[in-house]
């Protein structure tokens, strides 16, 4: 037994979808709220986002190695 297919209401309805997916949405705008976190002068941003990226690395890496040696030297964090 054949099935006909209609290929020109398969092609209306990719049509419709292709339509509606190009239709602009109306979403609320996203909102940015900005705050202020008072750092003392001095504070270079940059340099504790460093530290802060070292610190995660160095946690990730030590828990994917297992227990740890505690008498191994450890190296320094950060050079000046």
């Amino acid at each position: 037994m054949w099935i006909i297919f209609d290929m020109s209401k398969a092609n209306a309805r990719e049509q419709k979808i292709l339509r509606e997916a190009a239709r602009p949405r109306r979403e609320a705008a996203t909102k940015t709220i900005p705050h202020s976190f008072e750092f003392r002068p001095g504070v270079d941003l940059d340099k504790l986002n460093q530290l802060a990226d070292e610190l995660e690395s160095e946690a990730s890496a030590a828990a994917s190695q297992g227990p740890r040696d505690p008498a191994r030297r450890q190296r320094a964090r950060t050079r000046p």
